[in-house]
C-alpha cells in the first residue's frame, strides 16, 4: 500500500518540524525529477533534429520510422515526468497549507494568553525554576569565598548550569506554587544545593581539554527578559525595568530632547516640524502615564503605610515577603539573558505545549501551568556555550515524542485536577510594561517596524 498524504497530513499531533523535514524530502525529489526532466526534453530535441536530417535523404523511411518510435517512447516518458512534478508541486502546497493552519492555531494560543505577537513560539518567561534563584546565590557566595588565582579559572554561569543539570526541576507558575518551591530549596533541600555547587566548583576547576568558551550568540536571547538584559549592558546598568527603558534612551537624545525626565515639555526649537511635536506629544504622554503610576504606586505605599500601623505583625510580614518575592522573581526575569544560559529542556516543553494545545480556549486548562507540571518531570539541560546549545538542541529534538507524551499527561492533570484560586506570577506586568516601551520606543526613534529582531542594533546605531 502506497504512502497517504492525506491520511498523514490529518494527523492532529503533526509538528511544523516535521512537515519542514517532510517538505525538504519532497523539495530533494522535485530536483531530481526535474533534473530528469531536463534531460529527458534534450533526447526529444535530438531525435526531432535526427528525423528532420533523415528525411533530407533518400531510402531513409525505415530509420524514420525507428527514430520516430523513439520519439514517442521520449515523449511519453516526458509526460509521465511532467504528471510527477505536477503530483509533488500540489503536495507540496497541501504541506504548506497544514503548516499555515498549525502557525495560526499557535498563534492563536499565544494571543489568548496575552502574549505580544512579537515575543516568538518559544517564549518560556511566563514560568520560572524556582530553585535557579537559590543555586545562583549559593554559587555567589562559594565563589566569593575562593582564591584570586581559582577565580580565574571558572565562571558563575558555568557553575550555576553544572548544578541546576544535577538538581531537580522546581518550575512554578503561580505565588502558591513559587511560596511552595522556594520553601522546599531554602529549607530541607538546601544542603543538597550547597554539596552540588561545592561539586560543581570541584570539576570545574580541575579543567577540561574540550572546554568550549563560545559564548551563546545574543539572537538567542530575543524574548523580553532578554532584551532587557541587552539593553541593561548596552546602558552600562545593572538592573533597569522595562517601563525605565524609554526614560533612559531619552537621556542620550541630546539633540532633540524636548521632554524631559518627569515628561514635561522644554522650549521647543525654532523650524522644527510638525511631526517632531507629535512625537514629543506621545513620549510626553508616556512619560507622564509612567509619572502617574509611579505617584500613585508611592501613594498606595503611604495608605498602606499607614494603615499598616493598625495592622498585626503578620500582615507587615505578609507584605515583606510579597515585596521580596516580586525582587526574586524579576532578578529570575532577567537573569538568564545577564549570565548568558539557556535551557533547552525548557524551550522543547513549550514547543510540545504549545503544539498539543493549539485551539485549546485559555478557559479550558492554562498553557503555563501545563508546561510547569510536564518540566518538573525532566532534567534539565542548561547550556552555556553555543557548542552545547547545537548539541542538546539536537537531542532534545530526538526527545520531542517523549515530551509531547508528558504535556498530553499534564494537560489530563492540569484540566481534571481541583483547582485552587492563585494568583499568577509578575510576568504579565513584566509583559505589560515591555509592550508599552517597544510603542514608546518605536515612536522614539521614528521606527515603525521596531521588533524584537531589530531592537538592539536600531537602538546601537541610534546612540552611536
Amino acid at each position: 500500500m502506497g504512502f497517504n498524504l492525506d491520511q498523514f497530513l490529518s494527523n492532529k499531533e503533526l509538528s511544523v518540524a516535521e512537515l519542514d523535514e517532510f517538505s525538504v524530502s519532497l523539495e530533494l525529489d522535485l530536483t531530481e525529477i526535474k533534473r530528469n526532466y531536463a534531460y529527458a526534453i534534450a533526447n526529444l530535441k535530438r531525435i526531432e533534429i535526427q528525423i528532420k536530417e533523415a528525411a533530407k535523404g533518400e531510402d531513409q523511411k525505415q530509420h524514420i520510422v525507428g527514430l520516430q518510435q523513439k520519439y514517442a517512447s521520449f515523449a511519453s516518458s516526458v509526460n509521465a515526468i511532467k504528471k510527477q512534478i505536477s503530483v509533488i508541486e500540489t503536495n507540496l502546497m497541501k504541506v504548506g497549507k497544514k503548516k499555515a493552519s498549525i502557525q495560526r492555531k499557535v498563534k492563536k494560543v499565544i494571543d489568548e494568553k496575552g502574549l505580544n505577537k512579537t515575543l516568538g513560539l518559544i517564549n518560556s518567561s511566563l514560568l520560572i525554576n524556582v530553585i535557579e534563584y537559590p543555586v545562583i546565590q549559593e554559587a555567589r557566595s562559594q565563589i566569593h569565598n575562593l582564591s584570586q588565582e581559582a577565580k580565574q579559572k571558572i565562571t558563575l554561569v558555568e557553575v550555576v548550569a553544572y548544578a541546576l543539570n544535577r538538581l531537580p526541576s522546581m518550575y512554578a507558575s503561580t505565588k502558591d506554587g513559587y511560596r511552595h518551591h522556594h520553601n522546599t530549596a531554602t529549607g530541607e533541600f538546601y544542603p543538597k544545593i550547597i554539596e552540588t555547587v561545592r561539586r560543581a566548583i570541584r570539576v570545574l576547576l580541575v579543567g577540561d581539554p574540550l572546554h568550549d568558551s563560545s559564548d551563546i550568540p545574543d539572537e538567542v536571547f530575543c524574548d523580553p527578559p532578554g532584551l532587557l538584559s541587552r539593553l541593561c549592558q548596552l546602558f552600562d546598568r545593572k538592573q533597569m525595568r522595562w517601563k525605565e527603558v524609554p526614560s533612559v534612551l531619552h537621556s542620550l537624545m541630546p539633540d532633540y530632547s524636548n521632554v524631559d525626565l518627569q515628561g514635561e515639555l522644554l522650549p521647543e526649537p525654532k523650524n522644527s516640524f510638525v511631526s517632531r511635536k507629535d512625537k514629543v506629544s506621545d513620549i510626553t504622554s508616556y512619560l507622564k502615564r509612567s509619572k502617574l503610576r509611579s505617584v500613585a504606586s508611592n501613594s498606595n505605599n503611604n495608605s498602606d503605610d499607614d494603615f499598616s500601623s493598625n495592622l498585626s505583625w503578620k500582615s507587615e510580614a505578609k507584605e515583606a515577603e510579597r515585596a521580596e518575592m516580586q525582587q526574586q522573581i524579576f532578578q529570575i526575569y532577567t537573569l538568564k539573558g545577564k549570565l548568558k544560559y539557556v535551557n533547552v529542556t525548557e524551550k522543547f516543553i513549550m514547543v510540545a505545549t504549545l503544539h498539543l494545545m493549539a485551539g485549546i480556549t485559555s478557559d479550558e486548562v492554562d498553557l503555563v501551568e501545563v508546561a510547569a507540571h510536564a518540566l518538573n518531570y525532566f532534567p534539565q539541560t542548561y547550556v552555556t556555550t553555543e557548542r552545547g546549545l547545537t548539541l542538546l538542541r539536537q537531542k532534545s529534538y530526538a526527545k520531542l515524542p517523549e515530551y509531547i507524551e508528558q504535556v498530553r499527561k499534564s494537560f489530563a492533570r492540569v484540566k481534571y485536577s481541583t483547582r485552587l484560586l492563585s494568583e499568577p506570577l509578575y510576568f504579565a506586568e513584566f509583559n505589560l510594561e515591555y509592550q508599552e516601551a517597544m510603542t514608546a520606543l518605536a515612536t522614539m526613534l521614528d521606527r515603525d517596524d521596531l521588533s524584537p529582531d531589530n531592537l538592539i542594533d536600531v537602538i546601537k546605531t541610534f546612540i552611536e
